[in-house]
């Protein structure tokens, strides 16, 4: 089964929903070199890792175009088949796989049949 391992929310203003998340959740919120922030959820390594099993974390990342809905990321084995296997069910991909070297990883964006955007990650 795959599982859900990160979150990426959309604002207008990343400071501005960074402070919301930390006055009603208590979630941290360090700067990730960018306009994203990270969203630390739940006890963490020093590389923002959960250290609790079944726990998650996510970022908070600028608004635009394309990015604009709350993006749930799946770790599959295989992306390339997770995308055949999204295609047969009826979605559709948003943005065909990519290499993200310095996370030693792959990343594609699909959508279900109802529009929801999901982020598929593949470790390298």
């Amino acid at each position: 089964m795959d599982k859900v391992v990160w979150f990426e929310l959309p604002a207008d203003d990343t400071g501005r929903a960074a402070d919301f998340y930390a006055k009603t959740f208590g979630w941290d919120s360090p700067g990730m070199g960018t306009e994203s922030r990270m969203l630390i959820t739940t006890p963490s390594n020093e590389n923002g890792e959960p250290t609790e099993a079944g726990a998650i974390n996510g970022d908070i990342s600028p608004r635009n175009e394309t990015f604009n809905q709350t993006t749930l990321v799946v770790a599959v084995a295989d992306i390339e088949d997770k995308i055949k296997k999204v295609e047969a069910a009826g979605g559709r991909v948003v943005r065909p796989r990519e290499e993200l070297k310095e996370m030693k990883a792959a990343y594609a964006l699909v959508a279900d049949t109802e529009g929801n955007v999901i982020g598929l990650l593949q470790d390298l």
